[in-house]
């Protein structure tokens, strides 16, 4: 070891010595927040639990523990130089302003002015009395407000037209005004009202009074200008300052808690406490983190927290002393704490950041700095060995010892970075290092070993260290996990990620009162292990069981054994049952009164009367278990805002359904507007954070929605119906508020799904269904009639075809045609025979298939007509000649026409038309036409023979009268059947003539459509 000659530690102490005071539990609140001004002369909350804070040129500023909001001239406001501020059971808030009076129902601002004093009209103070009667202090003496009009009531109390600091209305109804000269109280006796000058009873009332206030006791308590307070008991006027605690102190504003301690503010020495009991007082001023010794206003909100209004620091909040917080302003060498240490003699130890060590006993703080020796940089690690000597790991420079004789450094660490140290109970220090692996210190320092790789050393790279109940010395590494040496056996036992560990970056260590350990992670929360013949994780805990981070600093177990967790975001306390399971889990950030925030990796002390002492980057914090107090008081819940279609009702034509102090009349909306959203807010000034909300729509859901920090929800496409938007809160103590906030509204129905609306549409149906039924019974009808024609039609066309296919199978005919193929067999002539029996089968066979089809191809009804002809000329003896003309243009296999109508003309003119005389030698000829023309067939049948005329008369003396007639009448008949359903057949006969006028044959003309 190399000694510093010449350090003489103890005596370089005292030329450091400083004494400073601890910070308590304040959070400041400033321009730089949101608060409208600096200087704050008044602060009231209000029914629904915001803050208001009346400042000096920043109007009015109205908190919910979070945001402010301002409320200044532009918003109505008579002035924005404020004074005080009182609200009253009608929740109407009255502002007082330099230049007269306004209030604030919830919804609009109203300004009062007294005509006789226009702008020169300040408001100093402001009182109710038991029938809620305003009664207001100005530099025109004392008003009261009638209506919409500012009545002076100077000559009723018999004072004069002065300034009035201070009024008060005490429990017995006196009325208590303090002036520039002295105090003054008005009262009522006999229908008479009474003015007694108290300055004329006691010189000290004489003073400038600048505030008034009562205590549970019925005792005045009156501030003076520079002259502290005084106290009257209703027979004398005394001080309680008797070691002038308050002397030549000016008072603004005298305050009684619950518990009947008195809070004075003063124009210089801060906030003083003043406990009637004890008759002790303390004063909280800017050291102790007061934002502003000038204080104007003190308050105590519905959580017991106090606020209070300075001049020129804004507002400061005093959570109590459940932290205690220290900084460079109180003493330390620097904000960053990074090991904290108690040695035997009590004295707390604090290693700093770039300015060496601080130490803290009897409450004041003593510096070891680069001033007297100690380097200028940061000890991460303090520890006492069981010689009372101090040991200080450093960043990069080693181990630090430190005697009675002065301080040195250990040779053998220079270049080492210290992570952490712990002493097990044979008083060997082991050192977790970054780079130098796990060292073990022992006989003053003078004997240094090392664990070696072959002892199963983890890594060289280590951040943590910690001996357990058994004598067992753990160790984490920055990437390669836990690790667990016995110093007996020179074993090691490892715990990585891959045998079950939640990372591998191990940061601190610590055990339980059961013997398992717990070690915190970066970034993976927190693992128990169990120690046995291998090392096994019983627990992980991590943000996603409920912690605000998963990046562990620092573990310690409190006096509750409740596992306290720091973090980059503050403290996580879990409370957890015996099998590790969690209970509960509180946090503490800056507004929670744990200023320092962020924890510095293992810099934790927990001291044996259960104080703990955590290291921030913004100093040192103690949590006294003692001041924990739970939270009882539910937020304060208030739905801020109504949205339609994301627009405020404010912005509607709905707007009138918005009361004062966001309440709201029933509100009834059309069946298209149906897409709502509730903006709430639960004001928890304890713990702002903390506040979880939960709501149901009764008339649409039956359960209530899991709790949740979110302060908007969306109900859209609602169906028509009467609905309650319900919203509950509860604080993070779970204390829920008892009656929830309710929005009723209704969505109408549409008209189409009214009463009225669906009996007209029952009689329009059924009307509807009427005429359907009519209409379909005479659809229905004319179908059955239509059906009914049709097949009348088509039995009458049968019946035509049948009678076709006899005419066609005429029996002479076929008698004939037999008889002549078999006078060629009797002649012996079997070949020609045989060519007339083979067409003529041919031609039945034809007219057989053609009859069971409605249609046939033009081919086979002229391939049908021409066998016919060939039989019909063998049968006459070749008294004729036949020809069948058609158009090359003409397509006769796709062409479709009724089968059978040809024959019967053809026929015709065979049977009559070539009836000649003996006399004449003409051979008969028939010639068939056909072309295609106008979207149809044209046949025309020609012959030369007798005519039309001739042949009748020959009929007629013939024994077979009906035959030509029948023939051609069915045929005609069943063109016109067929020209029902189609766009027209057409028949035309006529006889042709010569020029002489000589009948020289028939035409018959037939136009069949396609």
């Amino acid at each position: 070891m190399q000694k510093k000659h010449g350090l003489l530690f103890f005596f370089l102490l005292l030329l450091v010595n400083q004494g400073f005071s601890q910070l308590a539990s304040f959070r400041n609140f400033s321009v730089e927040n949101g608060l409208g001004q600096s200087q704050v002369y008044s602060v009231i909350q209000d029914h629904k639990g915001y803050l208001w804070f009346g400042t000096r040129g920043g109007g009015l500023s109205r908190f919910d523990g979070q945001n402010f909001e301002s409320f200044t001239d532009r918003q109505g406001l008579v002035n924005n130089y404020i004074y005080s501020l009182k609200e009253d059971r009608k929740h109407i808030l009255w502002i007082g302003t330099n230049d007269g009076l306004s209030s604030y129902n919830g919804k609009k601002i109203k300004t009062y002015r007294h005509p006789k004093y226009g702008n020169h009209f300040a408001v100093f103070s402001l009182a109710l009395d038991a029938e809620e009667k305003l009664w207001v202090a100005t530099n025109h003496g004392v008003f009261n407000v009638k209506g919409d009009s500012l009545v002076s009531m100077n000559r009723i109390l018999g004072i004069d037209e002065g300034t009035i600091n201070a009024i008060f209305v005490d429990s017995k109804g006196i009325i208590w005004m303090g002036t520039g000269t002295g105090l003054l109280s008005s009262e009522q006796k006999g229908g008479k009202r009474i003015l007694i000058n108290h300055g004329k009873k006691a010189r000290v009332m004489r003073n400038a009074i600048t505030c008034l206030s009562e205590d549970q006791n019925g005792k005045i308590w009156i501030g003076t200008y520079g002259d502290g307070a005084y106290v009257y008991n209703r027979k004398d006027y005394y001080r309680v300052d008797l070691n002038h605690e308050l002397y030549k102190q000016t008072v603004f504003d005298i305050f009684f808690d619950e518990a009947n301690v008195c809070w004075i503010a003063t124009l210089n020495a801060g906030l003083i406490q003043y406990d009637q009991r004890t008759k002790e007082f303390t004063n909280y001023s800017e050291k102790n983190g007061l934002g502003n010794n000038h204080v104007r206003s003190i308050i105590k909100d519905n959580w017991g927290d106090l606020w209070i209004g300075t001049s020129g620091g804004g507002v400061s909040q005093f959570a109590g002393k459940l932290f205690s917080h220290y900084s460079v302003s109180a003493g330390l060498g620097g904000n960053f704490i990074y090991s904290i240490y108690r040695d035997r003699s009590n004295k707390l130890w604090f290693g700093t950041s770039q300015n060496g060590v601080s130490v803290y006993e009897n409450g004041v703080f003593s510096q070891l700095n680069v001033q007297n020796g100690f380097e200028a940089i940061k000890v991460k690690a303090i520890i006492e060995d069981d010689d009372s000597l101090m040991y200080f790991g450093t960043e990069g420079q080693g181990i630090g010892m430190l005697s009675a004789g002065g301080f040195s450094w250990l040779d053998e660490t220079r270049k080492y970075y210290v992570r952490q140290m712990a002493k097990d109970k044979q008083g060997r220090i082991w050192v977790a290092t970054s780079g130098s692996g796990l060292i073990c210190i022992s006989e003053q320092g003078k004997k240094i070993e090392r664990v070696s790789f072959d002892e199963g050393l983890l890594h060289m790279r280590l951040t943590s260290v910690f001996v357990d109940s058994r004598g067992l010395i753990w160790y984490g590494a920055e990437s390669a996990g836990l690790a667990c040496y016995n110093p007996q056996t020179r074993s090691t036992k490892i715990l990585t990620k891959d045998s079950g560990l939640s990372a591998d970056a191990v940061r601190t260590i610590i055990e339980d009162s059961k013997g398992r350990i717990w070690v915190g992670t970066a970034g993976a929360g927190i693992n128990c292990i169990d120690y046995g013949p291998k090392l096994k994780v019983l627990k992980k805990i991590s943000i996603e069981s409920g912690m605000h981070s998963s990046n562990v600093y620092l573990m310690v177990f409190d006096a509750n054994q409740n596992l306290i967790v720091g973090s980059e975001s503050g403290l996580d306390i879990l409370d957890l049952n015996e099998t590790n399971q969690i209970k509960s889990i509180k946090h503490y950030g800056k507004s929670d009164g744990f200023l320092g925030v962020e924890t510095c990796q293992n810099s934790v002390w927990k001291d044996e009367d259960g104080k703990i002492w955590f290291g921030t980057i913004n100093g040192a914090s103690c949590y006294n278990l003692s001041n924990l107090q739970v939270n009882r008081t539910a937020p304060i819940l208030s739905i801020l805002d109504v949205q339609l279609f994301y627009e405020s009702l404010s912005k509607t034509k709905y707007s009138d359904v918005i009361l004062p102090w966001s309440s709201y009349k029933t509100l009834h909306l059309p069946f298209d507007q149906n897409h709502l959203s509730f903006l709430f807010k639960g004001i928890n000034l304890k713990n702002p954070e903390g506040v979880e909300y939960s709501w149901k729509m009764s008339g649409f859901e039956n359960r209530w929605s899991p709790w949740t920090k979110e302060q908007r929800i969306v109900y859209s496409n609602m169906s028509p119906g009467k609905y309650t938007f319900l919203l509950r809160s509860r604080n993070e103590d779970g204390f829920i508020n008892p009656n929830p906030e309710r929005f009723s509204f209704t969505i109408s129905t549409p008209f189409w799904k009214t009463t009225w609306f669906i009996l007209l549409e029952l009689i329009a149906g059924g009307l509807l269904i009427w005429f359907i039924i009519r209409i379909q019974t005479s659809r229905i009808r004319r179908k059955a009639k239509q059906a009914q024609k049709e097949a009348e039609f088509a039995r009458n066309l049968l019946e035509l075809e049948q009678k076709a296919l006899r005419l066609q199978m005429n029996p002479h005919f076929i008698f004939n045609a037999l008889n002549s193929i078999q006078g060629l067999i009797g002649t012996e002539n079997e070949t020609k025979a045989r060519y007339y029996l083979a067409k003529f089968s041919r031609l039945m066979r034809q007219i057989l298939d053609n009859s069971r089809n409605t249609t046939i191809s033009l081919e086979e009804e002229i391939s049908t007509l021409e066998n016919y002809l060939l039989i019909e000329q063998f049968c006459n003896g070749n008294r004729f000649e036949y020809e069948i003309v058609v158009d090359l243009e003409t397509e006769l296999s796709f062409i479709q026409i009724p089968p059978m109508l040809i024959q019967p003309f053809v026929e015709n003119a065979i049977k009559h038309g070539f009836k000649y005389d003996a006399s004449d030698s003409r051979t008969g000829k028939i010639t068939c036409w056909f072309r295609e023309e106008n979207d149809g067939i044209t046949c025309i049948i020609r012959d030369n023979g007798i005519g039309r005329e001739a042949a009748g008369k020959i009929q007629q003396a013939s024994n077979e009268p009906q035959h030509v007639s029948r023939g051609f009448n069915v045929t005609k008949e069943r063109l016109d059947l067929l020209s029902t359903n189609s766009n027209g057949h057409k028949v035309k006969m006529v006889d042709l003539y010569d020029d002489d006028g000589t009948v020289i044959g028939t035409e018959v003309q037939l136009f069949i459509p396609l």
